[in-house]
C-alpha cells in the first residue's frame, strides 16, 4: 500500500526534474524569440543600452530565427546605433553600371565604377553619368576583375583567351586609361600564369596586388609592376584559394594583405567541388567539407593569421579606412551577411559582429570601401524582358513617338506581315505555377490577348514565333513537362474556342522554325547534326516540312549554317557557313552556291544576315580581330549582291546588334551602342536615332515603327553602406 501511494509523489519528482532539465537547457540555448524579449527587456525597461544590442544581435545570428523577428531585430539594432551616434544608412548606388558579373571595382572616392557589360570595359561616372569605353576593350570574351587605380585614372583587367571549341585557354594582364582614346597596354602574358584575380594597388600606385593560378591549379599572391609587369611572388596558398574567394586587399597603411582561403588544404587539384561556393543560399557551409576563413598576412609574406574560428564559408574581405577592421561575406549567421572583424597591429582579433544581414533568397557581394568609410557591395535582381513600340517620325527622322505609353512585359517579340500586331511571351500564373504564356498586342486597339492559356499544363512556348503571310496565323515551337519539343499551328481567329486554337504539326522537333513559304504551305528549319568525328564543324540537314501533312524533306546538308534568310520567291535558302562564308542554296534541288568568302582574318561571330525587300542585296555584319593579341575585335556592316557582286561596306559599328531590319522602302536598320542607325539601300543617306540605344530592335514591315526590346536578364544593383566606422563602434 506504502508503494502505491508513494508513486504520484516519485512520478511529479520525475516531471519536476525533467522540467529543470529542460529549463536549465533553456537558460543555456536560448530561443530566437527568448533572446529577442530580453533584449527588449534590456533596452526598454533597464536601460541598458549596450547590452541590448549584445542580445539584438545574437537574434540575428541565432539559429532557426525567422524573418520576421530578424527584421524587428535589425530595426531596433539600427534606432540604438543611431541613438549611439552610429547610424547606419544605405543608398542605392545604380543598377545599371555593372553589368550581369559581380567582378566591380570603385575608386577611392566613389565616384568611378569599372565593369565589363555586354563585352566592353565600361568606366562609369556616377556622378555626371558619363560612361568611358576604351575602344580597345571592346568585345571582349570574358575579362574578369577589372581593377581601378585609387584616383579613377586607371583600370587594370584580365583578359581571356579560348580555343576554337570555346574552352578557356588562359589569360593576359593588362592596364588602360580611363579616356575615350585609352590604349590598353599589356602586363603580363605568361603560360605559367593562366589566370589572375587583380586585387588592389599598392600606394605609389607603382604595383598591384594579384591572386595569381599556376599550370597546376595552385593560388599564389603576388606583386604585378605597373611599368614593365614583373611578377614577384609574396606567398602561395596551394590549392586553398579559388576565384569564389575574390579579390585580395591591401591595409590602407600599406602594411598588411587581407584574403579567404581554406582552412584545411586539399591534398590534390582534384578540389574545386569541394570548395565553398557563395552564390549557393544559406547555411551551405555544414554541408561542405572544407571551411574557409579570413587571413591577415604582412606584406612581406610572413605569419599567417587567421581572424575567425568554426565551420562557415566566410569570403571576399574589404579593409576599412583605419586599417584595423575588415569586411567580409559570411553564412556564420544563416543567410550570407556582411560581418566585421577587428585587429590590432594585424594581430588579436575582435569577435565578429554582423553589420548587415543577407537576403535569403540571393546573396550580396563586397566591392570596397571608399576614403570616407562607405563601404559598396552589389544585390542581385532580376530584371524582367519587356519592350516598348515606338513611331519613327518622317519629318524628324532623328526623333521617336513611343506608342506604348509603358513598356510592354514580354519576351521575343514580332512583328506581323501586316505590322498591326505583334506576338510575345510571358510568363503567367496558372494553378499556383508560373507558365510561358503566347499573348498578341494589337497596335489598333492597344489591347494584348493570351492564346495557349487551354494547353499551357502540358506545352509552353519556346523561341520567337513565325507568323503565316496573311497574319492570322502564326508558328510556334512548343516544349513539354519531359523537354521534348514540337511545332503547332496557331489560329488566332479561334482563340475563344477552348483548345481549339492550337493544332500540332509535327513533333519531336530540336529546333525553331526560321522561315515560311509565300503561299504559307511550307516551313524551313534546320536539325543538328552528329557532332564531327574530327576537327572542324558540324554537318546540319535543312530540312522542309509541309505544314497540313507533317510530311519532312531533307533540302540540303550545309557545314555550320546560320542566319538562315528564304527569298521572296521561295526559291532561294541564304545563310552563313563556316564562320566565313555566306552560301545560297536551291530550295528545291539541294544545290549549294558559294555567294562570298570573307578575306583574311574576317570572320562571322554572329553575321546577323538580312535580305533587301527587293531580293537582290544581303546585310552583314562581320568582326575582325585586333592587331594586339587580348584586344576586342571591330565590327563591320556590309552589303553585297545575291549574285556576289558588289560587295561593299557600308559602316563600322562599336557593337554586335542582335538583328538587321529591312524595311518596305528599302531602309535598313541596325541597332547599335550609339544610337539606331537607317541607312537607304542605295547608301545615299545614313542618319542616327541617338535616342534609341539597344542591340535589339526590329521595324515594321512598312517602316513607320520599330520594337525596342530587352531580354530577361540578371542585374546587380550597387549599393553604399555610410557610416559603417560610428556603427562598429558603437556595436562593440
Amino acid at each position: 500500500m506504502s508503494t502505491t501511494k508513494r508513486s504520484p509523489w516519485i512520478a511529479a519528482a520525475i516531471v519536476l526534474a525533467t522540467l529543470t532539465a529542460t529549463f536549465v537547457a533553456a537558460q543555456k540555448n536560448p530561443s530566437p524569440d527568448v533572446l529577442y524579449q530580453r533584449a527588449v527587456q534590456k533596452e526598454k525597461v533597464d536601460g541598458d543600452t549596450k547590452a541590448a544590442i549584445d542580445l539584438y544581435k545574437q537574434v540575428l545570428a541565432a539559429s532557426g530565427v525567422n524573418q520576421k523577428l530578424k527584421a524587428q531585430a535589425q530595426d531596433r539594432l539600427t534606432v540604438l546605433a543611431a541613438q549611439s551616434g552610429g547610424l547606419l544608412t544605405d543608398r542605392s548606388i545604380c543598377s545599371e553600371c555593372t553589368g550581369t558579373r559581380p567582378m566591380v571595382s570603385i575608386s577611392a572616392d566613389g565616384r568611378y565604377v569599372a565593369a565589363v557589360n555586354s563585352g566592353a570595359l565600361e568606366i562609369r561616372d556616377t556622378i555626371t553619368g558619363k560612361v568611358t569605353r576604351p575602344p580597345g576593350t571592346m568585345g571582349l570574351t570574358y575579362a574578369p576583375w577589372p581593377l581601378l587605380s585609387p584616383d579613377g585614372q586607371q583600370v587594370v583587367y584580365a583578359s581571356t583567351d579560348h580555343d576554337k571549341d570555346g574552352r578557356q585557354t588562359k589569360q593576359s594582364l593588362w592596364v588602360v586609361a580611363n579616356a575615350a582614346n585609352g590604349k590598353p597596354r599589356i602586363l603580363v602574358d605568361n603560360p605559367e600564369y593562366p589566370e589572375f584575380i587583380p586585387g588592389a594597388w599598392t600606394r605609389s600606385g607603382k604595383d598591384i596586388l594579384v591572386a595569381v593560378s599556376k599550370p597546376d591549379s595552385t593560388w599564389l599572391l603576388a606583386w604585378v609592376s605597373i611599368s614593365d609587369g614583373t611578377v614577384k611572388p609574396i606567398k602561395s596558398l596551394g590549392w586553398r584559394f579559388n576565384p569564389m574567394m575574390s579579390r585580395p586587399g591591401i591595409s590602407p597603411d600599406g602594411r598588411y594583405i587581407a584574403y579567404s582561403a581554406l582552412t584545411n588544404p586539399p591534398s590534390s587539384s582534384g578540389r574545386l567541388r569541394d570548395q565553398p561556393r557563395p552564390l549557393d543560399n544559406a547555411g551551405a557551409s555544414p554541408n561542405l567539407p572544407r571551411a574557409s576563413h579570413v587571413y591577415v598576412l604582412p606584406v612581406d609574406g610572413t605569419d599567417e593569421i587567421d581572424l575567425l574560428e568554426g565551420v562557415s564559408i566566410n569570403l571576399a574581405p574589404v579593409w576599412m579606412p583605419d586599417s584595423k577592421n575588415v569586411l567580409f561575406l559570411s553564412d556564420r549567421g544563416g543567410p550570407y551577411g556582411i560581418w566585421s572583424v577587428e585587429l590590432k597591429d594585424g594581430k588579436e582579433p575582435s569577435t565578429p559582429v554582423l553589420v548587415k544581414a543577407g537576403p535569403e533568397t540571393s546573396t550580396i557581394r563586397t566591392i570596397g570601401t571608399t576614403n570616407s568609410g562607405s563601404f559598396y557591395y552589389l544585390v542581385p535582381e532580376t530584371q524582367v524582358a519587356q519592350f516598348s513600340v515606338a513611331g519613327l517620325n518622317g519629318s524628324k527622322p532623328q526623333e521617336v513617338n513611343r506608342v506604348t505609353p509603358n513598356p510592354i512585359i514580354g519576351a521575343s517579340p514580332q512583328w506581323s506581315p501586316d505590322g498591326k500586331q505583334i506576338a510575345f511571351q510571358r510568363q503567367k500564373l496558372q494553378q499556383s505555377k508560373l507558365v510561358n504564356t503566347l499573348f498578341v498586342y494589337s497596335l489598333d486597339s492597344a489591347v494584348e490577348r493570351p492564346y495557349n492559356a487551354s494547353i499551357n499544363s502540358t506545352w509552353n512556348p519556346v523561341g520567337r514565333p513565325l507568323w503565316f503571310h496573311d497574319s492570322k496565323a502564326l508558328l510556334q515551337l512548343m516544349q513539354d513537362s519531359k523537354g521534348d519539343k514540337s511545332l503547332f499551328r496557331v489560329d488566332l481567329s479561334q482563340a475563344d474556342l477552348k483548345g481549339a486554337e492550337f493544332k500540332q504539326v509535327v513533333a519531336n522537333l530540336d529546333s525553331v522554325p526560321f522561315a515560311i513559304s509565300s503561299n504559307d504551305k511550307t516551313v524551313y528549319i534546320y536539325a543538328r547534326g552528329p557532332n564531327p568525328s574530327s576537327p572542324g564543324f558540324r554537318v546540319d540537314p535543312i530540312v522542309a516540312i509541309d505544314i497540313s501533312s507533317g510530311q519532312r524533306m531533307d533540302v540540303s546538308n550545309v557545314s555550320a549554317p546560320s542566319n538562315i534568310v528564304l527569298s521572296q520567291d521561295d526559291k532561294t535558302l541564304y545563310m552563313t557557313s563556316c564562320c566565313d562564308r555566306i552560301v545560297a542554296v536551291d530550295a528545291a534541288t539541294g544545290v549549294q552556291r558559294q555567294i562570298l568568302k570573307l578575306q583574311g582574318p574576317e570572320f562571322f561571330n554572329n553575321g546577323r544576315l538580312a535580305l533587301s525587300p527587293d531580293g537582290k542585296i544581303l546585310t552583314a555584319v562581320s568582326a575582325t580581330p585586333a592587331k594586339t593579341e587580348g584586344l576586342a575585335p571591330s565590327f563591320q556592316l556590309f552589303q553585297v549582291g545575291v549574285d556576289g557582286n558588289g560587295y561593299r561596306k557600308r559602316a563600322d559599328l562599336d557593337s554586335e546588334p542582335e538583328r538587321l531590319s529591312w524595311s518596305k522602302d528599302g531602309k535598313l536598320v541596325v541597332p547599335s551602342r550609339s544610337g539606331l542607325i537607317r541607312i537607304t539601300a542605295d547608301g545615299s543617306n545614313s542618319e542616327i536615332i541617338k535616342s534609341v540605344i539597344s542591340s535589339d530592335v526590329s521595324v515594321s514591315p512598312d517602316g513607320s515603327h520599330i520594337v525596342v526590346a530587352s531580354s530577361e536578364q540578371f542585374t546587380l544593383v550597387l549599393h553604399a553602406l555610410d557610416n559603417v566606422a560610428s556603427f562598429l563602434k558603437s556595436s562593440r
